[in-house]
């Protein structure tokens, strides 16, 4: 019986520690967001200096041929599934 209370005592501690946990984390991540500002060029352009991999398939911009849908068939999809297999197929 005194087992089975102090075990009962432990889990609500651990519980209400980690609930004050997540709010404090959850409050700091809200004010430094708030407070952090991008860096900007001498002429006020966002400053996108950095390393950018070009090994994805995924396009920054949309194709015109999908310009207006929303969503593709599974056809298409098909299709883009072997093209993206044949291009990266040696991990390149």
């Amino acid at each position: 019986m005194c087992c089975s209370v102090l075990a009962r005592v432990v889990v609500v501690v651990a519980l209400v520690v980690a609930s004050l946990g997540s709010v404090a984390g959850a409050g700091a991540q809200t004010e430094s967001a708030q407070a952090w500002t991008p860096p900007r060029l001498s002429d006020g352009r966002p400053d996108l200096q950095g390393v950018w991999l070009s090994n994805t398939a995924t396009p920054l911009q949309r194709p015109p041929v999908f310009e207006g849908r929303e969503f593709l068939t599974d056809e298409e999809v098909a299709t883009l599934s072997a093209r993206a297999e044949r291009i990266f197929q040696n991990g390149r």
